[in-house]
């Protein structure tokens, strides 16, 4: 009885980690098309169910040669997505395109007062001037109202990365 109570707790723990969308892992330097990438600090914010349904936040701190690598290149290439449900939009610069507003809704995501706090962050963040975005998408229909998003904004005067993971 013992070995199955073991196995048990075991499926629950797997079930429960497995549950938040915070298993997403990036390869930065990848995502920013560069080289190398040096991550100082990392945060993470989420709100989610069992259901795998909700919103993840990266906040993450890079280091000034990263930054700089990026915003050297001329051309700068956003990765594809390995799963081809997912579409990929990106890199822009802001001001924010109209036609992509509506991936932005994911930002108005009601929540936990620290999710809420750094969406709120992140939406000043794209009314400046001179930040990045790009976004992968799932796609519900033809226009660009996705039920998951995965979003980025870089901010290189800040030097902060934000990747949101919402899935709703």
């Amino acid at each position: 009885m013992s070995n199955f109570l073991t196995k048990l707790v075991g499926l629950f723990t797997l079930l429960f980690l497995s549950s938040c969308n915070s298993s997403y892992v990036i390869e930065i330097s990848s995502l920013l098309d560069i080289d190398t990438a040096t991550v100082l600090k990392e945060q993470v914010i989420e709100d989610c169910t069992l259901c795998k349904e909700g919103i993840t936040i990266y906040k993450i701190e890079l280091d000034s040669k990263t930054v700089e690598s990026f915003l050297s290149k001329e051309n700068k290439r956003f990765p594809d997505y390995i799963d081809s449900t997912w579409f990929n939009y990106g890199w822009f610069s802001t001001p924010v395109n109209p036609y992509h507003t509506k991936v932005f809704n994911h930002l108005n995501y009601i929540s936990k007062r620290k999710v809420e706090a750094v969406l709120l962050e992140i939406k000043k963040t794209l009314d400046e001037n001179g930040i990045y975005y790009a976004f992968y998408i799932r796609q519900f229909k033809e226009d660009l109202d996705p039920l998951g998003a995965q979003i980025f904004v870089l901010n290189p005067n800040t030097k902060i990365l934000y990747i949101v993971i919402s899935i709703t």
